[in-house]
């Protein structure tokens, strides 16, 4: 039989495993959209407000093989080009909430909802009002930068550290996503988090 894995909702945000099971169906759908076959996405067997239930995954340390599958499965899935920038929800970020809504430009949702919003969570005044400052200054022209660079929106795993990419004996699984559309290259970034991959 197959292995399932429980995960207890221990965030204190009453939707947070909704959103991640919501997160999993969307990388999942956009992979066999993209016709990926070497990148698995853990199965919802159920979620509440309480509770995850997902396939198991047998995790073993990765491979040049299954490291190189997980690359161009994300590229495939990147190449696919979504809508718009944002997500029509918000979601968290490990356990961080992260605002989300829809836009046409990629720098301004970065800048502002994104960096801003990062900015506006830090608790010591005088530093957030740094930041708030050099961001004002020079939020447009970042922002600008930002649209020029980049060629569409993708859906973005999100949280794309080495602890939300598994590996079993074959292939690479996607888990703990924090959704949204926006540049491939901030999922490409996030893998030099914490040491990298």
């Amino acid at each position: 039989g197959s292995v399932m894995f429980t995960k207890h909702n221990n965030t204190g945000f009453a939707d947070a495993l909704i959103c991640e099971a919501e997160g999993l169906e969307s990388l999942r759908t956009a992979l066999e959209q993209a016709q990926v076959t070497d990148v698995r996405v853990p199965e919802v067997l159920r979620v509440d407000s309480d509770v995850l239930e997902i396939t198991g995954i047998q995790s073993e340390p990765p491979t040049d093989a299954t490291l190189s599958m997980l690359g161009e499965g994300l590229a495939l899935m990147h190449r696919l080009k979504q809508d718009r920038y944002g997500w029509g929800r918000d979601n968290y970020i490990g356990l961080s909430p992260q605002p989300n809504r829809w836009s046409e430009s990629w720098g301004e949702f970065f800048v502002f909802d994104r960096l801003g919003y990062q900015v506006s969570r830090v608790r010591n005044p005088e530093i957030r009002g740094e930041f708030e400052a050099v961001l004002g200054r020079h939020g447009d022209a970042l922002a600008r930068w930002l649209d020029r660079s980049c060629q569409h929106p993708s859906l973005l795993h999100g949280d794309l550290w080495s602890g939300n990419a598994l590996f079993d004996r074959d292939v690479p699984w996607l888990i703990d996503p924090a959704v949204y559309c926006g540049d491939r290259e901030a999922d490409l970034a996030m893998t030099e988090m914490f040491g990298g991959f």
